[in-house]
Order: C-alpha cells, then structure tokens, then sequence
C-alpha cells in the first residue's frame, strides 16, 4: 500500500527519511570520496578551467563545497539562495556542489550560445536529470544523440505538427467546459483550491490527444497496491528525485541503493510503468483497427515497444504538471489584478457577441487565440515570474566557447537558472511587478531573445510549448467568461518549492464568483 512509502518532510519541506546516523554516515563517505577526487583535481575539475579567464562563485574556499550543499538544502530558501547568486556573480560563476563542480550562465547572450548550438555534443543532459531516468527511462526529455534527433522528428511530424494541434482546440473546449461545470457544483463562495481539477483536465487533454482516451481508463492498478492516482505519483516522483539531487552523495548508485527512498523511487517507477502499459492497452482497445494513435505512429515508424513506452511515460508525467502550476499562478496573477482580468474578459466576450455564436454554443477555435492579446501577455507575464522548469542542465561532450577568452571545456556541467534571467532588471524593468504590456510586439522586438525561454529554446526547445500554451488560454478563457475570479491570498505568504519543477507548497485559495448561467455560451 503507498501508506507504506509516505515520505515524512521535516520542517523545511525536505523528505526525511534517513534518521540521523544513517545521514551522519553518509555525509562521512561523501567526505571520504570528496577528498579522493581532490588527489586528482587537475582532471577532475573541468568545469572550472577555462582558457584564461578565472570564474567567480560561491563557497570558493575549504570545505565551500559542503556549505553550498547545506545553503541549498532546505526547499523553502533554495530559490532565495539561487537568487542571490544571481545577482552577485553576474553572467557567469561556478558552483561546487559537493562533488559535482558546474557553470551556471547567467546572460542572455551566454544561454545563447549553449541553446542554440546545432552541435548535438551540447545537447547532452546534466546530473539533475539521472534520478529521472528511473521512470523516463531514456524518452525524449533526456535521450541524446540520433536516438532524440530521430524521436524528436517523430513526435513533431505525428503529435505536435501544426495540423495536429489545430485538431486538439476540440479537446481542450471539452475540457474547459467540464471544468467550468464542476467549478459550479463545488464552490461555494469560499476559497477553492483547484490544484485537482486542473490536473484532471490537463492530463485529460494529454490523454485524449495522444492515446484517445480518458485517465480514468488508465488511473486505477490492481486492488493490491491501493488507490494511487498517476497525478499522485508523479508528484512523489519530483520530491524523492529532488531528495537525491539535493544531497549530492546520493547520486552515487552505491550509496543509493543503502537510501530508504531508493525503494520508494523503484516503486514509483513501476507503477508509472503500469499505467504507461495500461494506457497503451487502453489504447487498443479505444481505437480497434484504426489508424492515428501515438503508438500507431511509433510503431509504424520502426520503434519499439519499449520506445513507445518510454515517450508515453514520458509525455503523461511531464506534459502536465508544468501546465497545471503556471495555471494556477496565472488565475491567482488574475484575481489579484482586476484591471487585468477584465481587459482578459472582454477579449473573451468579444469572441461571442456573434447571435449564430450565441444560438450554436461555439467553442474557442484556434484562430480566436489570436484575438487574445491581452490574455496572451498575461500567460507569459506569469511565465516570466514563474518559469515552472526554473533550472536546466546540459552535459559538454565537445568545448562550447563562449568568449575569446572564455571556453568551456569538455565534461562541464552546465546550467541556466531561468527565473535569474527572468527577473534581471536590465531586460524586464520593475522585474518583481506584474505587467503583462512587457510583452507587447514592441517589446518583444527589443528585448533579447534568450531573455525569456520558459521552454527553454533552440533545438532542444520544450516540443510541447504550443500545446501547453494553446491549452492554457482555452481553459482560463472559458474561466473567466463564466466567473470572476478573487482571492485572500498574498504573494509573499506564497511558497514555491524547487522540487525539480516550481511546485506550490499548498494550493491558492481561489474564490469564484458566477458572472452568467453555465448553461448560456
């Protein structure tokens, strides 16, 4: 039963399940293999060499390694910590984190150059991404090589081509409607966390469009493992793989294997795998003799069965959550910006003051996104404030050369805290304030490029971005053409915590307040 593997948190947020000597003797065999590393500095700390010029950073003296280790182990300050590097160490500056030295880049102009390299020697993915591989295995988020370059084609061409999305306003106009209806029968003029509905409806969507069927066809296991919802799993998933992350010497396999959550995370896999093996059973029978299924398509295309299981792991247990939080963050952004949400609404409305519009009931369609411009700078407003995948790593196989001076050498790990550049004031003034007009076509036009990846960029460019922006649009659209939407809540009482993805401590308590009947279009 998952009662057995509930992962107690201390204090600070942290998963807790080592009791003091057993982290104690850990921490002493993460020392003892420090210092052996250290005997062979010259050919270990290759992300610190450069051609000729030196790289600040912080915890640069004895024993610095483990104090960045302890800075950034409590989950309610890490960001904060993250922040302040930031802003100290400005475009460039290394890290020694325990025994794994990395870069972090910090400009635009540096991200440029890694994320846009065509060099597929910098594609390769950093150490924060192996404890994801236990339920990934080796899926499109972290395959490299021709094996990514060729999943990577597949799944454009047959998931997220431009005809193909234009096919899924349909669902998400299904979805947004159920969730209105729901929202109705529920709230009660009180404060609703709908952290539950909108996974519903997200994963819903992912579903239909991939597999063409609903997660309640593939939620429920066998009887003897309990009543374990996917949404749950996946959220267990992010909280163990931080654990390992965030304490360094668990990254060793060795010493993992000794670890309490090295059987939850085993665990965890399995069951994804089920219901990855489930929704491909579903499959079969939803869709019979036709054609036109994600896994019709893998397999027509020459992967394997273990392939197609790999992308739709991968698909049902990334594809959602990112979406489901930057909602959440967006219709709190609404609430407590009512000049916002009205200018929102009216886009909306328009949209429906046709009288063929009000008798046939009409769906958003994908041309009426366009008309969405103000909704659409605020669902990138609150991507600049919270980029829910807010760090990204990538593996050197081959040197990246940033200046003349300034090369990184094979074997650098390095990373991009993307809520750093977000909130530099030298490309987004006022950066702790919500202004939506920074994302005007002029503004666009002037700022740099890199300066907002919220799906990262280049080749390696997150392939769901449009689905995800497509979807979110549609299902806050029809939210606040049906409610108006308050809260209590304040941003600073908000917690965000760096479980791998920015993931709210506790859900916004949301007030909505019916503006006409559901019924009325």
């Amino acid at each position: 039963m998952w009662s057995t593997f509930e992962l107690p948190r201390s204090s600070d947020g942290v998963c807790n399940c080592a009791d003091f000597h057993s982290l104690l003797t850990i921490t002493l065999c993460c020392f003892l293999v420090i210092l052996w590393l250290a005997k062979e500095k010259k050919g270990k700390q290759v992300a610190f060499k450069t051609k000729q010029r030196s790289i600040p950073g912080p915890g640069n003296y004895l024993f610095g390694s483990i104090a960045n280790v302890l800075a950034l182990r409590n989950m309610k300050t890490a960001l904060s910590v993250l922040d302040g590097w930031t802003r100290k160490y400005g475009p460039i500056y290394r890290v020694q984190f325990g025994h794994k030295p990395f870069i972090f880049l910090n400009s635009p102009e540096y991200v440029q150059k890694l994320l846009s390299s065509t060099d597929m020697n910098h594609y390769g993915k950093g150490f924060i991404y192996e404890p994801l591989r236990a339920v990934w295995k080796d899926g499109l988020v972290v395959s490299t090589g021709e094996k990514w370059k060729f999943r990577r084609r597949l799944l454009s061409k047959h998931f997220f081509s431009y005809k193909t999305i234009l096919s899924y306003m349909q669902i998400f106009n299904e979805e947004a409607d159920i969730l209105v209806q729901t929202l109705g029968e529920t709230n009660t003029g009180k404060g609703v966390g709908i952290d539950r509905l909108l996974k519903i409806a997200i994963l819903n969507a992912i579903a239909r469009a991939a597999l063409g069927i609903q997660v309640t066809d593939i939620e429920s296991v066998e009887k003897l493992e309990g009543d374990i919802r996917l949404t749950e799993l996946i959220s267990r998933m992010k909280e163990v793989a931080t654990k390992r992350v965030m304490s360094p010497w668990l990254l060793f396999d060795f010493i993992w294997q000794f670890h309490p959550l090295s059987k939850v995370s085993q665990f965890i896999s399995d069951l994804v795998w089920k219901h990855a093996k489930r929704a491909i059973a579903e499959d079969e029978l939803a869709n019979g003799e036709k054609n036109g299924s994600l896994k019709d398509d893998l397999l027509g295309a020459g992967v394997s069965t273990e392939g197609v299981l790999e992308e739709t792991a991968t698909l049902m247990s990334a594809g959602y959550e990112t979406t489901e939080g930057v909602l959440q963050f967006l219709l709190f952004f609404l609430a407590t910006h009512p000049h916002h949400q009205k200018l929102c609404r009216e886009e909306v409305d328009s949209l429906f003051q046709d009288a063929d519009d009000f008798i046939h009931n009409k769906g958003i369609h994908y041309q009426d996104l366009a008309k969405l411009k103000h909704l659409e700078m605020c669902v990138y407003e609150t991507l600049r404030h919270f980029p829910i995948v807010f760090c990204i790593m990538r593996k050197l196989k081959a040197p990246l050369q940033l200046e003349a001076d300034l090369e990184l050498a094979t074997g650098t790990e390095v990373a991009i805290y993307i809520s750093g550049i977000h909130k530099d004031p030298i490309h987004f003034t006022n950066p702790k304030d919500f202004i939506p007009e920074r994302f005007s076509p002029d503004e666009n036009q002037r700022r740099h490029p890199y300066a907002f990846i919220p799906f990262s960029a280049g080749p390696r460019k997150c392939i769901g971005h449009k689905f995800a922006i497509m979807e979110m649009m549609c299902l806050t659209a029809k939210i606040i053409r049906y409610y108006n939407i308050s809260t209590t809540d304040k941003l600073e009482d908000i917690v965000v915590l760096p479980y791998i993805t920015l993931t709210l401590e506790k859900p916004i308590n949301l007030v909505f307040n019916k503006l006409r009947p559901i019924s009325e279009p």
